[in-house]
Order: C-alpha cells, then structure tokens, then sequence
C-alpha cells in the first residue's frame, strides 16, 4: 500500500517529494519484496514491483525488481494474460541494466501472454521492441513507429509520470540518431509536463534530450541545457 501511494500509477504530483519518503522505506520495502518471493507470493511480487519499477529503474536498482519477477516467474512461465504486465516490468528493468537480449526475451514472453488473452502488446513492450530498432538494428522508422505506439498507449492509460518519463527517453534516444525535429518535440513536451509533475529525474532527462538536439545547431544553448 506505502509503495502504491508513493509511487504507483496513480502518481501524478510532487514526484521528488514522494521519491524521498519512497528512499526512506526503502529497507523495509526491499524486506517485502524479499518476503513475498521466497513465500512464492506472485501476486505481492507483482503488485510491488508494479508500483517501483519506475523509480527503481531510475535509481540504478532494476537488478532488483529483474531478480525478484524471475524468481516468481522462475523461467517457466505459463503463457497467461495476467503475467504479461509483469513481463513487461522484467523486461525494462533489464533495459535499464543494459541487458538488452534479456529484456528482449521478457517483450517476447509478454507478448505471448497478451496474445493469450486477446489483448495487445504492453506498451512498454512496444517501447522496448522500439528502442532496440532505433538504437541496435539501425531502423529509424520502424523504431519510432514502434516506440510511438507505446507511447500513445502509456498517455492514454493516465500514467502521466511514465509517460513523461518515456517520452523524455524516447527525446533522448532520438536526438543521439539525429532525428532533432520529433526529439525537439517531445523534449519539449516532457519538459513540461515534469515541471508539472515536480519530478527532477525526468526534467533532467528533458534537458538532456534538448541539449543533444543543440550540439552542432546552437553549442552555447546545448552547454546550458
């Protein structure tokens, strides 16, 4: 419940200030964690790791959330709708370790899932897919075809925070392969929408986006930023 109302989806003001009171139960959020998987408590395990994967990912402890969902899923993962958003949740927190074809493997499980069900792809999963086209395999509009779909679905789910966050790194990802005129865009969308939500992590990532989109335009504008 402290994580949900810290950190979950419903979040959407005064991101800093609930991401200091999350940091302070951290220890004993990490023990709950701990707790419900070695109770095999999927649904504690997948309930908490909804709620933090976004700032845990942030704060360099995806490994954690990674490890806790494998552990539960336990690399044997009955092909069922309910595990896909948690597939998604251990795809990008290997993402956000660097650990690309693991984070590919979880977007292919999560499909599956969503295919059993009836239902569409996480949007994460078509962010992830997305990014690995941009970044790994070199195809601009296939990526961005891919990382917008994601995109779109994330905005229209109320997520405001992950779908500032997502944008500014999707501004950030675009700008590095030089397409400056959507990365300007959404540089500039996420900005404001981080400034709304007071969330310094995704502003930082805004400005960044904004600053690679400058280097070779405007280097004085690109320094500041």
């Amino acid at each position: 419940r402290v994580a949900e109302e810290l950190a979950g989806p419903a979040v959407c003001a005064d991101v800093d200030g609930r991401s200091r009171q999350l940091a302070a139960e951290a220890a004993n959020v990490r023990l709950a964690l701990d707790y419900a998987v070695n109770a095999n408590d999927r649904s504690a395990v997948f309930d908490l790791t909804a709620a933090l994967v976004d700032l845990w990912c942030l704060w360099g402890w995806g490994g954690a959330i990674l490890n806790a969902l494998e552990a539960v899923l336990d690399g044997d993962v009955p092909e069922e709708p309910c595990h896909a958003d948690a597939c998604a949740d251990a795809a990008w927190s290997a993402w956000s370790q660097g650990r690309h074809a693991r984070a590919m493997h979880w977007c292919e499980v999560s499909e599956r899932c969503s295919t059993s069900g009836g239902q569409p792809p996480v949007a994460r999963v078509h962010m992830i897919l997305g990014l690995v086209r941009l970044i790994d395999q070199g195809d601009l509009p296939g990526g961005m075809t891919r990382c917008e779909q994601g995109l779109d679905l994330v905005r229209r789910s109320g997520h405001l925070r992950r779908y500032a966050h997502d944008l500014a790194l999707y501004a950030t990802y675009l700008a590095v392969v030089g397409n400056t005129d959507r990365s300007s865009a959404a540089s500039a969308e996420s900005l404001a929408l981080a400034r709304q939500l007071g969330d310094r992590h995704t502003l930082s990532l805004a400005l960044n986006a904004l600053g690679y989109v400058s280097i070779t335009s405007d280097p004085d504008r690109a320094r500041a930023s």
